[in-house]
């Protein structure tokens, strides 16, 4: 019968040790790496979802290069380590452009841009606007915006 008893209460131990093993274990939201490099955007009305493949500086200015598989692009130029609120109808510092390969949006005519974080490892921000076509009066309408890159 003690072994029986020994039995069960070493099996019982060995069940809550792991349960408390598992919960204690969790990782801190801060560490959550899930969305490394995502970009995401509405544009006119349909999700677009991508990854940032690479982010560069040159004098002063972060450029984000975000693509997904069908070709299209999306590029945010920005000032480099800064963050805050710029309204892009205003700012020269900022730049929000997408190409679908053979067109390209660019000019800003309404939008804010917000960077949250804005490092060289790292970095992550909001943004919507409205763009005009570099090749005609067409307006691309852009909402939802995000981005989160680590490098």
């Amino acid at each position: 019968m003690k072994k029986f008893i020994s039995l069960g209460s070493l099996i019982l131990c060995s069940v809550l040790s792991s349960g408390l093993m598992l919960t204690s274990c969790s990782k801190d939201d801060d560490e959550d790496q899930s969305n490394v490099n995502e970009f995401k955007a509405t544009v006119n009305g349909t999700l677009w979802e991508g990854t940032i493949g690479s982010t560069a500086t040159s004098g002063g200015t972060r450029q984000i290069n975000a693509s997904k598989g069908d070709g299209t692009t999306f590029q945010l130029f920005f000032p480099e380590n800064a963050s805050g609120s710029y309204d892009l109808a205003v700012s020269n510092a900022v730049t929000v452009s997408y190409s679908t390969g053979s067109v390209f949006w660019s000019n800003e005519l309404s939008g804010t841009l917000i960077l949250d974080k804005n490092t060289a490892a790292s970095g992550s921000g909001t943004f919507n606007a409205v763009l005009t076509s570099a090749f005609n009066t067409d307006t691309l309408k852009i909402t939802n915006g995000s981005f989160w890159w680590q490098f």
